[in-house]
């Protein structure tokens, strides 16, 4: 398997379990603690967030370097896919019950992140 692959698989794995965070997050808000839906995704996104920042840096990425232009980067694209992931949920919720305006959600920001995350926060 070659370097994109092996790399790619490793994204996918560290963002099941930061979906997995982000998702028990947005329930735990919702279901346990009574806050809004769209308030909730938003705090939970924030959450997995920062998750993925160490868990990519050192398991996808590999990097071992310390910079402080890579959290300011990081902090940019995922602000990025905040506004997304945002956007996307908020109009979703208006035409879908259930969990459809999370995982659609969470699918744009992935392709963002995943891109800024390559390309601009952790390129050699």
């Amino acid at each position: 398997m070659n370097d994109f692959l092996k790399q790619l698989m490793r994204y996918i794995i560290v963002g099941i379990i930061v979906v997995c965070i982000d998702f028990g997050s947005y329930k735990f808000l919702i279901n346990i603690i009574d806050v809004d839906v769209s308030i909730s995704k938003r705090f939970s996104y924030i959450i997995g967030a920062l998750f993925s920042f160490f868990l990519n840096k050192t398991i996808t990425f590999k990097s071992c370097t310390v910079k402080l232009e890579e959290p300011l980067l990081f902090i940019i694209v995922y602000f990025i896919g905040f506004v997304s992931n945002s956007f996307v949920h908020d109009i979703l919720i208006n035409y879908f019950k259930g969990n459809i305006p999370f995982y659609v959600s969470t699918l744009s920001s992935i392709m963002i992140n995943y891109l800024g995350q390559k390309f601009i926060v952790f390129k050699k």
